[in-house]
């Protein structure tokens, strides 16, 4: 039976498991739990609290496109990445996305590398805005890091070099004669 540090906040209804004893210490749980009460205090009288995802995303959608004057193809870009992924966090409320929430929705996209950054980047963006809006104080995008998400990039494989100068000479004679 494993046993395990939980954060509880029962006026929100909130449980989250921290870490399994005794891989995490009490001194760590604390300090985890003293992290997570915060991030809830800090956004107690955002606008956000009581916010859905969906909700929020419009709203940044919506200032994004008028204030950058975003070409056609740039919001169907937007419009894509929502209605294929990111519909997944609709109806979460703000307060309930977490690292774990979001490394979840990334896992479908290992394999497709260039949407997994088209994902990230639009969220880094959503998640920033609703800190300079008052929305949000944190950016949980900043948590994640974008290279884990995708793993490393596919090595190229080139064609065999020529190693020494007799190769070459070598070489340059068949050329030559043919």
């Amino acid at each position: 039976v494993a046993r395990y540090f939980a954060f509880w906040r029962f006026d929100k209804g909130i449980k989250k498991r921290l870490g399994i004893y005794p891989e995490l210490t009490l001194k760590q749980a604390r300090n985890l739990a003293a992290v997570e009460r915060s991030r809830l205090e800090g956004l107690k009288g955002k606008q956000g609290y009581n916010m859905t995802f969906k909700e929020a995303f419009e709203q940044f959608a919506e200032h994004f496109i008028s204030v950058n004057n975003l070409s056609a193809a740039s919001q169907a870009s937007l419009k894509s990445v929502y209605s294929s992924q990111l519909i997944a966090l609709e109806n979460f409320k703000l307060t309930d996305i977490t690292k774990r929430v979001l490394l979840k929705l990334f896992e479908g996209l290992t394999t497709k590398q260039n949407r997994a950054e088209q994902v990230y980047q639009w969220l880094n963006r959503f998640f920033k805005h609703a800190i300079h809006h008052d929305i949000l104080s944190i950016n949980i995008m900043e948590q994640i890091d974008l290279k884990s998400i995708i793993g490393k990039k596919k090595e190229t494989k080139h064609a065999p070099h020529l190693g020494t100068i007799a190769e070459v000479k070598e070489l340059k004679k068949r050329v030559i004669s043919s």
